[in-house]
């Protein structure tokens, strides 16, 4: 016992370590990297006019106000700065030991996609991730995949599709008319922690795919500030499985639609939600729960929030259903 207050704040102080330098991460500015340690730099130029494929490995990758189309970069232990960045029908794939970081700063991604694996720290701000035009849903992926990393902080970035998103006015309850997103929203797995905040997701939609929006597994996560909007899943737009702690404050979750269970959260095998001051407002699920779906010893605590016309269509549990072993431990909203 006396030994648990010296490593209680032994670990408090190597996360406030971590913390500080994914916050430098975070700031970095391009004009502040040294480029003599550089192997690749590019400004002011298009990598890719046609299908290619570029690696880099051992190396730190580095491409400021660059346009990038219709390339697979594959990237390995290779510490990524992007600034500036407008990335068409492409993809980014990151790997390595957990000694490489990412930043990413006032991107846009259009039609791409990212995958990081085994990061140490990723920082994504002010960014951009437009969906594809809607489609026939045929094994869609989630544009933004991380697995297996530390940390992960974003702000100010935006999963839209904007076509959906243009018909806002025809959807009622975000599900009148049944489109499917060629892309979906981002995957976290294995992720030590993670906060979003002033992030949105609107109008991603699959009636076939869980998590559409948001899919986690054993990942700890905070939701600050975001906006999830008119999206559309078969069982949660955020979906999480195995040891997923979600904590969402002043957060709004509008018209989401299951077509089974679990509108907005859909949380199974020892998860927790707890969630400050959100709105959660005119959700809808086929069968159970309009706003949360719980299965296997999931705890879920709700303190000052707002549940205003939701419904399941059909079955029992019109806002919150808990099956085997969940508790609700605050029922003050």
């Amino acid at each position: 016992m006396k030994h648990k207050p010296f490593k209680l704040y032994r670990f408090i102080i190597n996360l406030c370590l971590i913390i500080l330098k994914l916050v430098s991460i975070t700031r970095a500015d391009f004009n502040t990297i040294d480029k003599n340690n550089v192997s690749f730099h590019s400004q002011n130029l298009t990598v890719g006019t046609s299908k290619l494929e570029e690696s880099f490995t051992d190396e730190v990758y580095i491409l400021n106000k660059t346009t990038i189309q219709n390339t697979v970069i594959r990237l390995s232990n290779t510490s990524i700065f992007l600034f500036n960045v407008n990335v068409t029908g492409s993809k980014i794939l990151a790997g390595g030991m957990r000694d490489y970081s990412v930043s990413i700063q006032n991107c846009v991604f259009d039609g791409s996609e990212i995958l990081m694996e085994s990061a140490n720290n990723v920082a994504i701000m002010d960014s951009h991730f437009i969906m594809d035009d809607i489609g026939k849903d045929e094994e869609p992926n989630h544009v933004l995949r991380i697995y297996n990393t530390g940390f992960l902080f974003m702000a100010g970035t935006h999963f839209v599709n904007e076509k959906t998103a243009l018909e806002n006015n025809q959807i009622e309850k975000g599900h009148s008319k049944i489109m499917n997103s060629t892309n979906l929203g981002m995957k976290m797995e294995n992720v030590f922690l993670a906060e979003l905040k002033d992030c949105t997701f609107i109008g991603i939609k699959s009636e076939k795919n869980n998590g559409s929006a948001i899919f986690l597994k054993n990942t700890k996560v905070f939701l600050v500030s975001c906006k999830i909007d008119l999206n559309m899943a078969k069982n949660g737009v955020i979906f999480g499985i195995d040891s997923v702690n979600v904590t969402s404050r002043s957060s709004s979750f509008i018209s989401n639609y299951a077509a089974e269970s679990g509108a907005v959260f859909h949380l199974t095998n020892s998860c927790s939600l707890t969630s400050y001051g959100s709105v959660f407002q005119n959700n809808s699920a086929r069968e159970h729960a309009s706003v949360v779906y719980a299965m296997h010893d999931v705890t879920i605590d709700n303190r000052g929030c707002l549940f205003q016309d939701n419904s399941a269509e059909t079955g029992n549990g019109s806002v919150i259903r808990m099956q085997y072993n969940c508790q609700l431990t605050n029922k003050k909203v």
